[in-house]
């Protein structure tokens, strides 16, 4: 079974991540002090004291750091009915020998170097629709 919503954007949040703190987990901590149920995140620019992505069922790459640097950053965050939030963080990162790594943030596996800028969009669902 699969969920098609219809909805609309809502308020916008453009969030700083300090030093050591996670990327996924600052981001989930941000998205419930908002109070939101679905947010997208639109895009984010900044370093990774280290790194580490899903690349697969069970694959995980790890990236030394320091300033593992963050090329491309989207996704999306939702909870359902007084869950903890679920961010589903993908991007892309340039590690300190010049290799791209792509895939999905681990959770407690990215904290900030120096400061990670990231851009939240509140998603606002009107219908939803299985089929």
């Amino acid at each position: 079974m699969h969920l098609i919503e219809q909805g609309h954007t809502g308020r916008i949040f453009y969030l700083r991540i300090h030093p050591n703190e996670d990327l996924v987990q600052s981001l989930e901590k941000a998205f419930m002090d908002a109070g939101l149920t679905r947010a997208l995140v639109r895009g984010g620019l900044g370093s990774l004291a280290h790194g580490c992505v899903a690349v697969g069922p069970g694959k995980q790459e790890d990236m030394p750091g320091p300033a593992v640097e963050i090329l491309h950053l989207s996704g999306e965050i939702s909870s359902e009915a007084g869950r903890n939030p679920r961010a589903r963080l993908t991007g892309a990162v340039l590690d300190t020998f010049g290799a791209i790594h792509a895939g999905e943030f681990v959770t407690g596996r990215n904290p900030a170097c120096m400061t990670i800028e990231v851009v939240m969009e509140e998603w606002v669902v009107e219908q939803s629709f299985e089929y």
